[in-house]
């Protein structure tokens, strides 16, 4: 059952994520219009990197987990990716 899971973090989530995530965010800057597709190479290898991170993540948590350090790999993609993210609704803020 894990291995499901860890499949659907990883194909769903993660991109559902960072549509919820980018959007959000740039909806909080009213001096310009967010596009959000296409994604840029370095964010769309921070999806990817987010997918395996969840992958991870899900893979190796047991659902009763007691401990926070199996969410390590997640939370670590997760910090890249809105590292990413922000820079991307940057640049684009720029142009």
């Amino acid at each position: 059952m894990a291995l499901r899971e860890a499949i659907i973090a990883a194909l769903i989530g993660a991109p559902i994520y960072d549509w919820v995530i980018v959007n959000g965010a740039a909806q909080k800057m009213t001096s310009f219009d967010y596009r959000y597709w296409p994604l840029t190479r370095v964010r769309l290898a921070s999806v990817a990197l987010l997918s395996v991170g969840a992958f991870i993540t899900f893979f190796i948590t047991d659902p009763p987990e007691d401990r926070l350090w199996p969410m390590l790999p997640v939370f670590t993609t997760m910090a890249l990716h809105c590292w990413v993210a922000i820079a991307d609704i940057r640049r684009q803020r720029r142009l």
